[in-house]
């Protein structure tokens, strides 16, 4: 993927060259632009680190699907939650606020965070700990998000399924059982509140100060479980830490439990939550590759999606 590529993600119709000059305006803080890398990982928002005469800032350009109330609660829920101490990226200000807006081009300036991900890094316990407190202290949230339709999530894996252009009938009855599963499942009466929805490795950062927890684009107010098993699926049971998977999940589900109760019905709901979130990568990346997309992230989400899933399958007895 290149810059022009990125950039059709959203309704910018100018250069970037001459964005950036626009976004100088707009933030005088961050001073001149001197150069500037695209971050090419995901399917959604332009991202773009930029290197400054005052420093080192993200500028996120939203994606054309997004409304500007969608933007707005993107902004609001980041504000909130550095508020109640999760640790997420600071908001550059403007002389309107935080958001930038130019012929339905929306974008916000954070600092950057000088950290390391954890696609190359096996968290430790303690790190996964760390960052379920976290994700506890966001879910304490209760306010109304207009959120934008995360066709990737664990919540919204019966949809896709029901409408999914898949062809490969062993992948389709493969996920079948878990989709009936879920389908005989109440859930009006579990907690809900303020979800990041996909809290997996590249989405936290780390320095030896600590962590930064990052992109919120697929935030929403909804079931709490739905956040802690997609973060325990893609930030802690990866390969890499799957033999210790019991252990894990009980001692985050208890870090997580100190600020959040959940009920043994929520607990419980919560492993098959964890293969939903496998499954919907699985499924998903089998459409995008039916379909011609043959990156190297697509298949890398494929292959893994698919070991997960049938990993989680036999540890549920699915």
């Amino acid at each position: 993927m290149d810059i022009k590529n990125l950039l059709e993600r959203t309704n910018l119709k100018i250069s970037l060259g001459k964005y950036l000059r626009i976004i100088e305006e707009s933030y005088p803080s961050i001073g001149k632009v001197q150069e500037y890398f695209p971050i090419l990982e995901g399917y959604e928002d332009a991202n773009f680190i930029l290197n400054t005469s005052n420093g080192k800032y993200v500028l996120k350009i939203f994606s054309k699907d997004r409304t500007e109330g969608n933007v707005n609660d993107y902004i609001k829920i980041l504000k909130e939650a550095s508020n109640i101490g999760v640790q997420s990226l600071e908001l550059i200000l403007n002389k309107e606020g935080a958001l930038s807006s130019y012929f339905n081009t929306y974008a916000i300036i954070t600092k950057y965070f000088d950290g390391q991900n954890y696609q190359d890094i096996k968290p430790s316990l303690k790190d996964m700990l760390l960052v379920a407190e976290n994700v506890s202290k966001l879910n304490t949230l209760c306010l109304d998000v207009e959120e934008s339709y995360d066709s990737w999530g664990n919540k919204n894996l019966v949809r896709e399924y029901e409408s999914t252009d898949v062809k490969d009938r062993d992948v389709v009855q493969e996920i079948l059982p878990l989709v009936e599963f879920l389908k005989k499942q109440k859930l009006s009466l579990f907690s809900k509140g303020v979800i990041h929805g996909d809290m997996q490795r590249k989405h936290v950062l780390k320095n030896n100060e600590g962590i930064c927890i990052i992109d919120y684009g697929c935030m929403s107010y909804d079931l709490k479980i739905y956040d802690l098993s997609t973060f325990l699926a893609w930030f802690c049971l990866a390969e890499d830490t799957w033999e210790d998977k019991d252990n894990i999940f009980s001692k985050v589900v208890q870090k997580y439990t100190e600020l959040n109760k959940l009920t043994n019905e929520e607990i419980q709901l919560t492993k098959y939550l964890i293969a939903s979130a496998y499954a919907s990568y699985y499924l998903k990346t089998t459409s995008l590759i039916e379909n011609g997309d043959n990156s190297k992230e697509t298949l890398d989400w494929n292959c893994l999606s698919r070991l997960m899933f049938r990993k989680c399958k036999d540890w549920i007895n699915l």
